[in-house]
């Protein structure tokens, strides 16, 4: 029996620290530009080597999309421009968001995720693990917001991965079994089945 993978999710929290002095908020579209790679601890996403079934890299495709979030609320979508490379592990992420009420110093989140995802009957492959599964983060914060180009920064950001992959194998005798079914539980609630768009439980 080959030993399958599977996605535990566990609950990463963080906390966002208030600025100390307020101004005047900024309102309508603004463009943000800003330098992204995969974290030292982390990944980014998660992608199935060609030819090699039994690995996951990660790396920046063109075709991802990274949400930003201020708190609980979407203020756009940027599009990612990866850089040289077979498998580059830095990106360039750009576009439009919505900046009422955004100041400097505010935090930004970035999510890579789904738009909808359940992780329940997964079947324990990589490919299974890079089409349907794959969810990081980042936070970055504003530097500056200039009014007159309508432009936002920020300081780079660096995505850490969200989940864990574990493998299991079963044996008896130092045979491998394939059982037909078992279940994975934690004492402490870390684990999750479901998520929601916004990365939300």
């Amino acid at each position: 029996m080959k030993a399958k993978l599977f996605l535990i999710p566990i609950i990463i929290l963080s906390a966002a620290c208030q600025q100390a002095e307020l101004e005047k908020p900024a309102t309508g579209k603004f463009t943000v530009t800003l330098q992204a790679t995969k974290g030292e601890a982390g990944t980014k996403a998660l992608d199935l080597v060609t030819g090699t079934p039994d690995r996951l890299d990660a790396y920046w495709k063109n075709t991802e999309k990274v949400k930003v979030f201020k708190g609980g609320t979407l203020l756009g979508t940027l599009d990612v421009t990866p850089a040289a490379g077979e498998k580059p592990i830095c990106a360039i992420l750009s576009g439009s968001i919505t900046t009422d009420g955004l100041v400097t110093n505010d935090q930004l989140t970035l999510r890579i995720c789904r738009e909808n995802w359940d992780y329940t009957g997964q079947a324990g492959t990589l490919a299974g693990i890079e089409t349907l599964y794959d969810y990081a983060m980042a936070s970055v914060t504003v530097d500056a917001i200039d009014e007159g180009t309508h432009t936002i920064t920020t300081d780079d950001a660096v995505f850490v991965n969200q989940q864990s992959i574990y493998r299991f194998a079963f044996k008896v005798g130092g045979n491998y079994i394939d059982p037909k079914s078992f279940t994975i539980t934690t004492s402490n609630g870390a684990m999750v089945t479901g998520r929601e768009w916004n990365g939300r439980y």
